[in-house]
């Protein structure tokens, strides 16, 4: 059960970041939050292993999508002279471009 969820959020979160960059956040919120609960509760309230799975995967895609919600809610708290370069200086300071 945890490495499907944790499968599930590593697949959709490079899917579901791009996908919603155009919506407004605080829509995004409210979707992302409220699936994240009711799979979560669907999970908690059947003996059905089918069913519990299917809650943990809704629960773990909603998880995707919070992630880099909050990290952009995270990054705006800060004011702009105050935040770091995008990128690490050094290529070699990093895997990612």
């Amino acid at each position: 059960m945890v490495s499907a969820f944790a499968s599930t959020v590593v697949v959709g979160w490079p899917l579901l970041a791009p996908a919603t960059t155009g919506a407004r956040r605080r829509t995004l919120l409210a979707v992302w939050l409220t699936l994240f609960v009711l799979g979560n509760a669907v999970s908690a309230a059947t003996p059905a292993f089918a069913v519990i799975a299917a809650g943990l995967v809704v629960a773990a895609l909603a998880h995707a999508g919070l992630m880099p919600l909050f990290f952009g809610l995270a990054a705006d708290a800060v004011p702009a002279r105050q935040r770091g370069p995008r990128w690490p200086a050094s290529p070699r300071a990093s895997a990612w471009p």
